[in-house]
């Protein structure tokens, strides 16, 4: 075990922990952000960040619009620099930095403060961003040392757990299905090597991976093939599986991974023609889903639970955590 993997572990204890917290002693954080979004009647949310940071925001957007509340995710640089006419008084402004440091996020909060209302998502307590922001939501993820993982599982929860409390729908149901993700993240990684070698078998001699999903899980897409790039030093590239189709798909030939999160199969033309391709040209796939797929020579699925699509990224980046870590192999430290 690598020094990698054993911070990944920790999520199987920090998870719940930071999901009781704000269901129980912290809970007002969310209320007091939720009562004042109401309040107010802001008529849209915008979501900002850098890196992994940025990418967990993508996990909210379409349960945000089966609301009825239109949302943007964009980078802190791109927002302050070309789009800051984006911003007005009845824009929540969500900053998401896991060091509360980030230059990017800083110099936005410092640019908009008192100009609207700003909701900070850290870890680091010390971070400026504390100092900077109308309403503070802490990750409780205790200190990170390597590549990115625990603090990106903690903005998922955290940043559900606020958009279902601002529309009203914090209730027994999303509890009981967060405690369903919960425990299947806690069972992969309480039994990480038996649940993972399937995948590194699978894997041997890759030298591409593209990472590509839709919607919700191109938090896990973006994130996937982050901590592989860091991680492994490999060639890797995440897109929207739609544009994946409009020539992306030719990178595909032996030795050759494309990892699909697809929570929810739609037997589009799309996905039955990417799939068949990347197939046929002697390609490998690793199929996250929802729902039942049958293995093939060169198709590994993994199978996740039936939960809301908002709550699936917290699962589907688990196995890619550790077959990126068993990848790099037992010595590994950053």
């Amino acid at each position: 075990m690598n020094d990698f993997i054993k911070e990944v572990r920790t999520q199987s204890t920090i998870l719940p922990e930071v999901f009781n917290l704000y269901k129980t002693s912290e809970k007002h954080r969310i209320k007091e952000i939720a009562d004042h979004f109401n309040e107010k009647s802001f008529d849209k949310i915008i979501l900002v960040g850098m890196g992994s940071s940025l990418y967990a925001a993508h996990s909210v957007t379409s349960y945000l619009s089966s609301k009825g509340i239109p949302s943007l995710v964009l980078s802190a640089y791109d927002l302050k620099e070309y789009n800051m006419a984006q911003i007005n008084s009845k824009s929540l402004v969500v900053c998401i930095s896991q060091s509360g440091n980030s230059w990017e996020v800083l110099e936005l909060a410092r640019e908009i403060k008192g100009k609207t209302t700003v909701v900070g998502i850290y870890n680091n307590e010390d971070g400026e961003l504390s100092q900077l922001c109308d309403f503070k939501l802490p990750l409780f993820a205790g200190v990170e040392t390597s590549i990115t993982n625990k603090t990106y599982q903690c903005t998922l929860l955290v940043l559900n757990m606020l958009v279902h409390e601002i529309c009203n729908d914090n209730d027994e149901k999303f509890e009981s299905e967060v405690e369903i993700v919960i425990d299947w993240c806690s069972d992969w990684l309480s039994n990480y090597r038996d649940k993972t070698m399937p995948l590194l078998k699978f894997s041997e001699d890759v030298e591409m991976y593209d990472f590509m999903a839709y919607s919700e899980s191109l938090s896990t897409a973006r994130q996937a093939g982050l901590i592989f790039r860091e991680g492994l030093k490999a060639y890797t590239c995440s897109s929207e599986f739609a544009d994946y189709a409009h020539g992306l798909f030719l990178s595909a030939q032996k030795n050759y991974l494309g990892l699909m999160f697809f929570p929810v199969l739609k037997g589009t033309n799309t996905e039955g023609r990417m799939i068949n391709h990347i197939l046929g040209d002697d390609g490998k796939i690793i199929l996250f889903t929802t729902d039942k797929v049958d293995e093939d020579t060169n198709l590994l699925p993994v199978i996740l639970p039936k939960v809301r699509p908002s709550l699936v990224p917290i699962m589907e980046i688990i196995p890619c955590d550790t077959l990126m870590g068993m990848l790099l192999g037992e010595g590994w430290s950053r």
